[in-house]
């Protein structure tokens, strides 16, 4: 009976949608994240946790106090769960430990893994592997961030870092999942590997009607990796041009408050940046979502398909794209190409089934 452990850290929701895949096709699963700061966007519903969230008001011995409990309650908890498994997908880099012995070339988590489990997985998300080297000579708008002193990620992403984190997963024999992070995978590392889209759920659903007023919605998570002054600034020229839309910023609220204000919303601009759309878009066009982000056109043909439905934009054409879109009456043929993409493609039990045809072969 096969018998599933999700662990390391959920971005995005990412663990949280595949725990409810595998719930939904009847797979015995578990979820244990090693989050320390859980992002008020995710949903962590189905997961264990194994640290609480942080209590601000804790002054410094309680919370010292805490963590040493939770270091030995931790290292129960993981070897149960790995002794219970006999499959392990690991999400993310793990710098997410509970063995805090920090080495670069080493991961004690993942040897105990080794250790326990036989079929083992690790599932690349993004910057975990972004290689700016290989994103440069791919992707002509990644220099926009990658040369703002304020790139969130850039203390992270190397090329020295990507290879540090896909040499410890390869050491210990695990086998590697990616979507559109397929070009920063070192072929001396993973000769193979499998290709699973993400899964995504919004659990907010809300009719909409057919406004005249359209909203256009964005969240700057990540300003720099989004783009976001690039948006900022057509949305600027387009408020100059008309009046028939409004414009608001999804940003410091909770993921229910998110979902609900992506249902009443009629566009979202995801990102013009790293030329590949993430869970923000999925879920949008899951609620029937108009989507405008900069996709690669290779990613298109390889990963994402003709049928994709978001509309590809950029940093210099984004005005005139979002203008093309106001002038339409209503967006019922891209919200319909949107909600069956999603289903096919991203919806968790779709994942799931995709992804136990590859472990069962």
């Amino acid at each position: 009976m096969t018998k599933i452990l999700i662990l390391g850290a959920n971005h995005a929701s990412t663990m949280n949608s595949l725990k409810i895949g595998f719930d939904e096709v009847g797979i015995k699963c578990k979820a244990l994240s090693f989050d320390k700061y859980r992002s008020e966007y995710n949903n962590y519903d189905k997961i264990e946790c194994l640290y609480p969230e942080e209590d601000k008001n804790s002054g410094r011995i309680k919370k010292a106090l805490q963590w040493r409990y939770l270091y030995f309650v931790g290292i129960f908890l993981y070897i149960k769960r790995l002794m219970w498994a006999n499959v392990v997908i690991y999400y993310s880099h793990p710098s997410y430990n509970i063995l805090r012995k920090k080495r670069k070339h080493f991961s004690w988590e993942l040897l105990m893994i080794k250790v326990f489990v036989k079929k083992r997985y690790v599932w690349f998300t993004g910057s975990d592997i972004r290689d700016p080297e290989v994103e440069l000579s791919i992707n002509p708008y990644f220099k926009y961030a990658w040369g703002n002193k304020n790139y969130e990620y850039k203390n992270w992403e190397s090329s020295k870092n990507s290879f540090r984190v896909q040499r410890l997963f390869s050491r210990n024999k695990f086998k590697a999942i990616v979507w559109d992070q397929y070009p920063f995978l070192n072929p001396l590392l993973f000769g193979s590997y499998l290709t699973i889209p993400h899964a995504s759920v919004s659990t907010i659903t809300l009719e909409k009607g057919i406004n005249v007023v359209k909203n256009i919605v964005h969240a700057p998570t990540a300003p720099c990796a989004k783009g976001s002054e690039f948006i900022f600034a057509a949305i600027e020229k387009l408020k100059q041009h008309r009046s028939d839309f409004n414009f608001t910023l999804l940003h410091k609220m909770t993921n229910s408050a998110y979902q609900k204000s992506i249902e009443e919303a009629d566009i979202l601009i995801d990102q013009l940046i790293w030329g590949a759309y993430g869970v923000a878009t999925q879920q949008a066009l899951q609620s029937g979502k108009v989507v405008v982000c900069y996709l690669l056109e290779n990613r298109i043909k390889t990963i994402y398909g003709e049928s994709c439905p978001v509309i590809n934009a950029n940093i210099d054409n984004l005005f005139l794209v979002l203008d093309n879109l106001l002038d339409m009456e209503d967006f019922n043929e891209i919200k319909n190409k949107g909600k069956k993409y999603y289903r096919e493609m991203h919806s968790p039990s779709s994942v799931v089934k995709k992804l136990l045809n590859e472990i069962n072969n």
